[in-house]
């Protein structure tokens, strides 16, 4: 990872802290806003930023499948600034993605798509993927694209468009992040673990869509992932002219070799006369290492582990043959995770499930506890018939213990803390939310004793305490 910072085509190291700055930046846009009547006041406290952290670079996720395993750096951005706002311009933004005709949502879908296409024999399955797409994004690109997309919508979006684009330059424009205690700037592209990055990237590739292949009839993507039937006198020209839409847009191309198409969506397609048939693929680094049956996670997680899969087999081998044969191979990996015959049979999925879920009530809130085997299967089923849904999270998992993938935050500037500040003189101490206050600094000509803020959990303490050390400790953390 630190050859991958220290790459100055890529980032640039920062002298300073940029986040008190975006910060007042931020806060400013939001409070015009709220002067305006162009958000309410709940809005304006909820993208209001107080406790900012700076965006955290991942150790990032090794590329096992690649030659050379490069790495995928992953930037957390909860906290951050603009994360608030971020979510906020994604929810206004997210209905400008859905016209496009050849978008899939997911496997299913693709499978939907080729079931009934029949493919020329003098025509090459062929597909295409950009080459680190949120990294390549020019800005100018990102921002008349979401602009177009704005003025072409016949929906009513909850803020005015000048507005949209100001907060939504702020957004992408924030592409700093934390690394080892030193502060980084991406150079080029939108911001890594931005949400709003997610949706401005299908903006973008809907227009680049719309330029591309506008006269290319059997295409259908995924993201930044193409799949189409190109004459096989024709992929090198389609390839260049996919690659001329932009400069810093490039799109890497593989085509099928003896009626085999390398993976989309995790389906291996292949030609059987002029139809295209399905059947799982897996990456050459899968292990076949599933939940055990004896492990300590939650008997939910292994049931859905067997439902995934066999649904999975159920939904893309299109032929009883390649079912059957995937079937017994799964059959081989549960029993080599441990599973019995009995727990195997009971969490099959059956396609009878899928109307069984339609007709159950949407669990209207959803709680999570820390998972202890037996204690939490209970709670489940207790708060089952009132329609709660329980999430188990472990209570220690060897990432935790072996690795700090994160920077960590210093426990007095860590955003939705609880913390306890004791008075110096006697046994009084103050009990505050948010973030504790700045170390005071006392005159030292009058000494004068500081007042506590309002309190919050100790109202009683109207008189001044002194606290000349801010050796506040933070009790829990609470997430908004």
């Amino acid at each position: 990872m630190d050859a991958l910072v220290n790459n100055k085509q890529t980032y640039e190291e920062l002298k300073r802290d940029p986040k008190p700055a975006l910060q007042r930046k931020l806060n400013s846009k939001i409070l015009t806003l709220k002067k305006t009547d162009a958000v309410d006041t709940q809005r304006y406290y909820r993208l209001r930023c107080s406790v900012p952290q700076p965006p955290k670079l991942y150790g990032g996720l090794p590329k096992l499948h690649k030659p050379g395993i490069p790495m995928r750096p992953i930037v957390s951005f909860w906290g951050s600034p603009t994360y608030q706002l971020s979510k906020y311009l994604t929810t206004i933004l997210q209905p400008l993605t859905d016209k496009s005709r050849r978008k899939l949502q997911s496997t299913e879908n693709f499978i939907d798509a080729i079931k009934t296409v029949q493919i020329p024999d003098d025509y090459k399955l062929v597909s295409f993927d950009v080459k680190s797409l949120f990294t390549s994004i020019p800005l100018q690109l990102a921002l008349q694209s979401a602009e177009t997309s704005i003025q072409q919508s016949t929906i009513e979006l909850s803020l005015p468009t000048e507005d949209i684009m100001d907060l939504l330059n702020l957004c992408l424009t924030s592409t700093y992040f934390q690394y080892n205690g030193k502060h980084y700037k991406h150079l080029h592209g939108t911001a890594m673990g931005s949400p709003v990055s997610v949706v401005v990237a299908e903006i973008v590739m809907q227009h680049v869509e719309e330029r591309a292949l506008a006269t290319c009839r059997q295409t259908i993507r995924y993201i930044d992932d193409i799949f189409t039937a190109v004459h096989k006198d024709e992929t090198d020209a389609f390839h260049d002219h996919l690659n001329e839409q932009n400069a810093d847009i490039q799109f890497a191309k593989e085509i099928e070799e003896n009626g085999k198409l390398p993976p989309f969506l995790d389906c291996l397609v292949s030609r059987d006369n002029n139809e295209l048939r399905t059947t799982v693929y897996r990456k050459p680094t899968h292990t076949d290492r599933l939940f055990d049956q004896s492990s300590y996670n939650p008997t939910s997680h292994k049931a859905t582990t067997i439902k995934t899969l066999t649904r999975r087999a159920q939904l893309v081998c299109d032929t009883p043959n390649s079912l059957r044969d995937e079937n017994k191979y799964l059959e081989r990996v549960f029993q080599k995770n441990n599973y019995n015959a009995d727990f195997i049979k009971r969490n099959i999925y059956l396609p009878s499930e899928a109307d069984e879920t339609n007709r159950n009530p949407t669990p209207v809130t959803t709680v999570t506890i820390p998972y202890i085997k037996g204690t939490s299967e209970t709670i489940s089923w207790i708060l089952k018939p009132y329609n709660i849904r329980v999430a188990h999270k472990p209570t220690t998992t060897l990432r935790h213990l072996l690795t700090n993938v994160k920077d960590r935050d210093e426990p007095n500037n860590r955003q939705g803390a609880v913390y306890k500040i004791k008075c110096s003189d006697c046994q009084a101490s103050y009990i505050g939310g948010g973030v504790p206050p700045a170390s005071p600094n006392p005159d030292p000509i009058s000494d004068k004793k500081m007042q506590f803020p309002t309190p919050v959990f100790r109202p009683g303490l109207k008189t001044p305490h002194p606290f000349s050390d801010l050796a506040s400790k933070v009790h829990t953390r609470f997430q908004t």
